[in-house]
């Protein structure tokens, strides 16, 4: 958390820094992502939202992330993965509720 903060500070005024939920870190789900922005607690830093990422660690992305993902919405990241062959794809083609969530 406090290299997170370290970011935010040296970003400066005026900027936004986005944490995007990322697998093998802390910040893996959205509500660890929000336990980091809710730590830190400036108004300068945001949830960058990967629905692909989520589905890699495990969390649905509609159904079980977005009303979380939405309290500190900064960034939409569009992408998608396929569980079924642990594979990248278009968006809408994988497994991250593109439909649900568009």
């Amino acid at each position: 958390m406090g290299r997170v903060e370290k970011l935010v500070k040296l970003a400066g005024a005026g900027l936004t820094v986005v944490l995007e939920n990322e697998e093998g870190l802390y910040g893996d789900t959205v509500d660890r992502c929000n336990d980091l922005i809710e730590a830190i607690g400036s108004p300068r830093l945001k949830l960058a939202f990967d629905p692909c990422n989520l589905v890699i660690v495990g969390p649905k992305p509609f159904t079980q992330s977005w009303k979380a993902a939405r309290k500190h919405l900064g960034y939409f990241h569009v992408k998608d993965w396929r569980r079924e062959d642990k594979a990248m794809v278009p968006a809408g083609e994988g497994d991250a509720e593109w439909t649900a969530l568009l």
